[in-house]
């Protein structure tokens, strides 16, 4: 069973997919989003907001919840989503 509300925070991820910045939605609303390349990504937040996070390190699995990965303004490689 799946817990919904402030506690599902704590949880483990149940999948991932490969993401290319560009303009779409991605394909789930994301709990994370691990960079295998450092470098800035620039994300649409689950409420709206646009932002540029720069220098996110890699290797390190950022507890995101993101609904889009923007090219102009993301030079980070390798980004998966968790969901």
């Amino acid at each position: 069973m799946r817990a919904t509300g402030p506690t599902s925070a704590i949880e483990s991820m149940w999948g991932a997919f490969d993401i290319v910045p560009g303009p779409g939605v991605l394909l789930h609303c994301t709990r994370g989003l691990y960079v295998g390349t450092a470098g800035n990504v620039q994300i649409t937040m689950a409420e709206g907001e646009t932002v540029t996070l720069n220098n996110l390190d890699a290797g390190v699995i950022h507890r995101l919840r993101v609904t889009h990965v923007l090219a102009p303004g993301t030079t980070a490689l390798n980004i998966i989503g968790l969901y």
